[in-house]
């Protein structure tokens, strides 16, 4: 009975995972890498759970290369969620060739895998001979690995959550919550579990099948997350929008290219401190008509011109508010030198974007400076 069940269980997440992931990568929000790594890791677990399926359908056989090789799978998550981290935190804004060199770990378990589990399967002599030492080996490899990345995720959530990106430290968190944490729950658990059973300890379940389970509740909580907002993931066009730029001869193609050209020239110049910077201004620098840039913002970023411009002011306000040598001024004059326009827009502001206002801001961060 409890066989049929997982096999329900993690069919349908599996099916879920991959459908999911399938529209994250063809159907990118306005954060397109954030939203393509997502489907990636996604569709990677997918390939995880239907190894685990075959195993409770007891047809490992018909498939022992899928069965063998998923073991690495763990070493390609690891490397994509510290990607994803780098992405939310707004510590990269692309892929580099460098990047690469994050996959010698990979590498050097498929290479393990090769040699050392040359004992696979075989007893061997010892107290633990019900899992093979090849095994605990490569466990405590995968281990430090994860270790490895997810610490420094963790210690760079700590430091940049409030630093200066085009996300604001509230889509960080929430980011953080929906995608990252989550992973570095079930890894623990599943290790946790894992050498429990290496030393003997016996459990209802076993810690394959206990993590996979956990995966696929969290594809389905991520499933209802991005139900109910959608935005951040994927690209939703609203009803109106053929209607609204149909005028407009912005190449679809091109849209990439202006995007980045935007972003360059608002990191680089911040025109945005100036208060009264208009859609106008900023069309004319990037090269576009102003129907095409107010296309270009609002179908890949999901935002008004407004918003946009307010998310890099209230950016700025936060580095300001936590610069020591800024700490003589008060909030409302940081808040103009940031580009705000009246101390009644910048409330409104902060606390639309931040959940909670200025004065409790600064109050959270004077009593946990390091978060």
């Amino acid at each position: 009975m409890l066989i049929t069940i997982l096999q329900f269980i993690v069919g349908i997440g599996m099916l879920q995972a991959t459908l999911l992931g399938a529209l994250l990568l063809v159907v990118p929000g306005p954060y397109k890498y954030i939203s393509r790594l997502t489907g990636s890791v996604l569709l990677i677990t997918a390939i995880l759970m239907g190894s685990e399926l075959m195993d409770l359908f007891d047809v490992k056989n018909s498939f022992r290369g899928l069965q063998f090789y998923s073991i690495l799978i763990d070493l390609l998550l690891v490397v994509l969620v510290w990607q994803l981290t780098n992405f939310i935190l707004g510590l990269k804004k692309a892929f580099k060739p460098r990047d690469l060199v994050h996959l010698l770990p990979f590498f050097v378990g498929l290479v393990w895998l090769q040699t050392g589990f040359q004992w696979y399967g075989n007893d061997m002599p010892g107290s633990f001979s019900h899992i093979p030492n090849a095994i605990g080996i490569f466990v405590v490899y995968k281990g430090i690995i994860w270790t490895l990345y997810m610490v420094r995720s963790i210690r760079n959530y700590r430091l940049y959550t409030d630093s200066g990106s085009t996300i604001s430290s509230t889509l960080k968190k929430d980011l953080f919550a929906k995608l990252i944490w989550p992973f570095i729950f079930i890894l623990t658990v599943t290790l946790v579990t894992f050498w429990m059973e290496f030393f003997g300890i016996q459990l209802p379940i076993d810690s394959d099948y206990m993590g996979v389970v956990l995966v696929v509740f969290y594809i389905y909580f991520l499933s209802f997350s991005i139900l109910i907002d959608p935005k951040t993931f994927i690209r939703i066009r609203k009803g109106d929008s053929k209607a609204k730029y149909a005028r407009s001869s912005l190449d679809p193609d091109q849209g990439a290219i202006y995007l980045y050209r935007m972003r360059s020239y608002l990191e680089k110049e911040k025109p945005y401190l100036e208060r009264k910077l208009n859609l106008n201004e900023l069309a004319e620098v990037i090269g576009l008509s102003t129907n095409q840039l107010s296309q270009l913002i609002n179908e890949q970023l999901g935002q008004s011109f407004n918003d946009l411009m307010n998310e890099y002011r209230l950016e700025v306000f936060k580095e300001k508010l936590l610069d020591p040598s800024q700490s003589h001024k008060t909030m409302l004059a940081l808040a103009f030198e940031s580009g705000f326009q009246s101390k009644a827009s910048f409330n409104r502001v902060f606390k639309k974007m931040e959940g909670i206002s200025p004065s409790q801001y600064r109050q959270e961060m004077l009593s946990h400076p390091t978060q």
